[in-house]
């Protein structure tokens, strides 16, 4: 009976210790997209009537997690930034920015039940491939962001083909800041949809 008083106690001594740690949370951050008029740049007066899925992204293995990766040693370790977290995990966060880009454009419908492809007339499907900031020899210098995507426009209901695109980004950054390392990531993604939202405008 002693040593289960024992260990219960050492037990709830090391809970407290957690619970009370003075070690601070991580900051969190968000992606903010970069509102759009497609009408205007492709010379249609409307898109509105047209109304697409927007799926959840697949993501390449270890990047599907809230956590900010980063690549060092010259490509050869993958790594995550200690104090700082994405709002969300990646596939989420990376689906809301483009349902929040293609917004002020199209009717969008969030895919969570395949009967919603009854009600859009597009889907788009998208795969990560890079989001990570990469370092040479030294984790001291700027880093660069590199942001790759592949979007695929499917017609509506038998997932048709329309158009593949593959959109890569990189950014050498000026300063080692975990802001201008946001603000990197920002900046690609907001150009990768941009221009895809441009491109797919010619197919519907």
């Amino acid at each position: 009976m002693m040593n289960k008083y024992i260990m219960l106690s050492v037990a709830t001594f090391l809970l407290t210790g957690c619970l009370t740690s003075n070690i601070p949370p991580p900051t969190l951050y968000v992606l903010n997209p970069q509102s759009i008029e497609v009408g205007k740049k492709v010379g249609k007066k409307s898109t509105k009537p047209v109304s697409i899925i927007v799926e959840k992204p697949s993501v390449v293995s270890g990047l599907n997690t809230d956590r900010i990766a980063l690549i060092k040693n010259n490509g050869r370790e993958l790594d995550y930034f200690a104090k700082a977290r994405w709002n969300g995990q990646l596939d989420k966060i990376i689906q809301d920015f483009i349902i929040e880009s293609f917004e002020s454009n199209y009717d969008i419908i969030e895919a969570d039940t395949s009967s919603r492809h009854q009600k859009a007339d597009y889907m788009v499907v998208t795969k990560i491939r890079d989001f990570q900031a990469e370092y040479g020899e030294s984790t001291n210098t700027p880093p660069s962001i590199k942001v790759s995507i592949i979007f695929s426009i499917l017609k509506l209901p038998n997932k048709d083909p329309l158009n593949r695109i593959i959109k890569t980004k990189e950014k050498q950054l000026e300063v080692n800041s975990m802001q201008e390392i946001i603000f990197g990531f920002e900046e690609l993604l907001q150009q990768s949809s941009s221009e895809m939202l441009i491109e797919i405008a010619q197919e519907l």
